[in-house]
């Protein structure tokens, strides 16, 4: 498996994060059509390997959408308490530690035909072994 796909599966099983956004994480963008809010949007910015040892450190870019600006950083939150420090097993991925790399920042607000939304994201590097 690789690290996007255990992203949504890793924030899914964090109570906190998962109960203000029910499941609601995707890839690269929101759907089209659709779409309930509060959600989660990951993008993969930059990517680290290490020579040494079998080792990567992706840099991902959180951003939490909301109907409010306060709704959206209870999400964005809500991610960084997921991920800062965790060390363990992520759907099989040995997880060595997530690092908050850019904490909270306001993305601009977006209207179109369901309305506005505000989006507060974060930078987060994950630190895993591919060799376990």
């Amino acid at each position: 498996m690789e690290i996007e796909e255990a992203i949504p599966i890793f924030c899914a099983a964090d109570e906190t994060l998962n109960g203000l956004i029910a499941g609601r994480i995707y890839y690269d963008e929101l759907p089209s059509t659709g779409f309930t809010l509060p959600a989660v949007v990951y993008s993969r910015i930059s990517t680290a390997r290490d020579h040494v040892v079998d080792t990567r450190s992706p840099r991902f870019q959180f951003t939490a959408w909301a109907a409010t600006r306060p709704a959206a950083g209870a999400v964005e939150a809500a991610i960084e308490d997921a991920f800062i420090r965790y060390k363990g097993r992520a759907s099989g991925i040995a997880i060595i530690q997530g690092v908050i790399e850019v904490a909270g920042y306001d993305m601009p607000a977006e209207t179109d035909e369901y309305g506005a939304r505000y989006g507060r994201a974060c930078d987060v590097v994950i630190h895993y072994r591919t060799d376990i």
